[in-house]
């Protein structure tokens, strides 16, 4: 029977379609290139609770069972002409290993393009694993954005740190952003342009019962004259624990980066825990802000490479989406 694809909007039968799916896929790949499995995190990352609105999930069903899909969350973004437009960023595409080798795969990429670009102010774009990059490229699209990812020696932290420009800053380990008074901090978005991170942002990702996947650190200044809020998590890479850090907010996190990288040493579970590991281009963004001591893992060893694919008849140029500032919780997979 023929294969037929739909773009459907996110309805939540479809977070156990799609685990059940990616499970079965992924089920020979060793556990550290598996993709996230967790059911509630599926259903945050997907329902309507998004700023940007709901996702869209490409589907491909053979004789009424699904047996290919691809998610599109979508991610609001500012141009440098201060238009507003939405990014729909392809997450996740798994194909049922009883129906691979069929283009699945191609397919669903070229429809999630098709449907973004279809959409008014709109823009497809990406940041597939290794093996997706083939779909990524003969569906069209191309390589925009290649962020750096570092590892940082893990270094002692107490609760009050003075910096080499002598301001103090003290740590406090919190559980969720939500026990902060707004009037701890200013409500300050971190870029301008590009991808939008403001506190509906954050709050979306981190807030509410999200906040149970994370540690949390909030870095106030001296006299309050700057803080932020750092949220990490942990990973296991071949029998070795490190901490990620994932996103900061608001904005002071982009001037004080090697503060928000000692205060991530802080949420570590166990003295197992040597490094703390965090993609981003904030140093060629930024680089006059002082940068922590640490190594930049060469893109050919490292095993998910942060490369961003766009597709140039988006709505939104693609040098503009290659341009945008870049954190490891981007890509959604912590």
């Amino acid at each position: 029977m023929a294969i037929t694809y739909a773009a459907e909007p996110y309805q939540a039968h479809h977070t156990e379609m799609h685990l059940g799916i990616t499970e079965r896929a992924y089920a020979n790949h060793p556990a550290h290139a598996r993709p996230e499995l967790d059911a509630a995190f599926h259903r945050q990352l997907h329902g309507g609770a998004n700023p940007a609105g709901a996702a869209l999930m490409m589907t491909a069903r053979e004789d009424g069972h699904c047996v290919g899909v691809l998610s599109s969350i979508p991610m609001r973004f500012k141009t440098r002409a201060g238009i507003a437009m939405t990014g729909y960023q392809g997450t996740a595409l798994a194909v049922d290993p009883g129906a691979q080798a069929q283009f699945i795969g191609l397919r669903l990429s070229r429809l999630l393009i098709r449907s973004a670009n279809a959409l008014s102010n709109c823009f497809p774009y990406g940041y597939p694993n290794r093996n997706a990059h083939r779909f990524y490229v003969r569906a069209g699209s191309v390589l925009a954005q290649v962020v750096p990812t570092y590892v940082f020696p893990r270094t002692p932290c107490r609760a009050s740190y003075k910096d080499p420009s002598g301001m103090r800053w003290t740590f406090e380990a919190i559980n969720s952003p939500d026990e902060l008074d707004p009037s701890e901090f200013i409500d300050s978005p971190l870029a301008i342009e590009g991808f939008v991170r403001d506190r509906a942002y954050f709050d979306w990702r981190f807030g509410g019962d999200a906040a149970a996947r994370y540690r949390f650190v909030f870095c106030r200044a001296e006299e309050k004259s700057s803080s932020f809020i750092v949220a990490c998590t942990e990973h296991r890479m071949s029998g070795f624990p490190f901490t990620i850090l994932v996103e900061g907010y608001p904005s002071p996190f982009l001037d004080h980066f090697a503060i928000a990288v000692r205060a991530a040493t802080l949420t570590a579970t166990h003295k197992t825990i040597r490094f703390v590991y965090a993609t981003t281009n904030l140093a060629r963004r930024r680089p006059e802000i002082r940068w922590p001591k640490g190594v930049e893992i060469p893109t050919r060893f490292h095993p998910r490479p942060f490369e961003l694919y766009a597709h140039p008849e988006g709505a939104a140029p693609t040098d503009e989406v290659g341009l945008s500032l870049a954190l490891t919780g981007d890509w959604l997979g912590f």
